[in-house]
């Protein structure tokens, strides 16, 4: 049985022929990576005297990725269990008068954590573009692959919506949902190509 807490079993239950993890834990993870890796960076022009004036400004993003970071690894969990009930209710007899009620309210559910995980990726963004001034030019390669890797979690979410819309009830708006999505996803990409063009300078 594999480990879950050290990155070699996690990676082993991913590759692993099992439900979940799947995707939605593999995008929220790299959610979390992203968010760790630019603390990294904050970690640094914390414990700089040059960059000292920018410390409060640093320390309130710090505070911020280490939210980030935390409730990421619990959409992981909760993705895991949303899908747990979704897929219940497909093992519901066919004939059973609450079976389509039931699969709609676990796509609902499903649809809960990649979407609270897409708007966590575009937050993720947000601190990592405002504290390119304020950290150490040194350091910017390692803000740019953290911005690809919030820009893929937030797509990867994205994707993760997509797949259960189309079990959503009408008055769900499946619709307005995959319109919100693509939105949010196209706000991550713009930050993130900003972000890599200001790491390029």
């Amino acid at each position: 049985m594999p480990d879950p807490t050290t990155i070699e079993g996690w990676l082993d239950s991913l590759a692993s022929t099992t439900p979940t993890p799947g995707g939605g834990a593999a995008s929220a993870h790299t959610a979390a990576t992203a968010s760790a890796l630019t603390r990294m960076v904050l970690g640094y022009a914390l414990a700089s005297p040059r960059l000292a004036g920018h410390e409060p400004h640093n320390q309130q993003a710090a505070d911020a990725l280490d939210r980030a970071r935390a409730r990421a690894l619990e959409l992981a969990q909760a993705d895991a269990e949303a899908y747990g009930a979704l897929n219940a209710s497909f093992k519901l007899p066919k004939d059973d008068p609450d079976r389509a009620e039931r699969i709609s309210r676990g796509a609902a559910g499903a649809v809960a954590p990649p979407t609270e995980l897409l708007d966590l990726s575009a937050h993720i963004l947000t601190c990592i573009e405002s504290v390119l001034p304020t950290t150490s030019r040194m350091l910017s390669s390692d803000l740019a692959v953290a911005a690809a890797l919030a820009e893929a979690a937030g797509r990867g979410a994205a994707w993760n919506i997509r797949a259960n819309l189309g079990l959503l009830a009408s008055e769900e708006d499946p619709a307005g949902r995959a319109t919100r999505a693509d939105e949010a996803v196209a706000r991550c990409r713009a930050a993130a190509e900003r972000i890599e063009a200001a790491c390029r300078v």
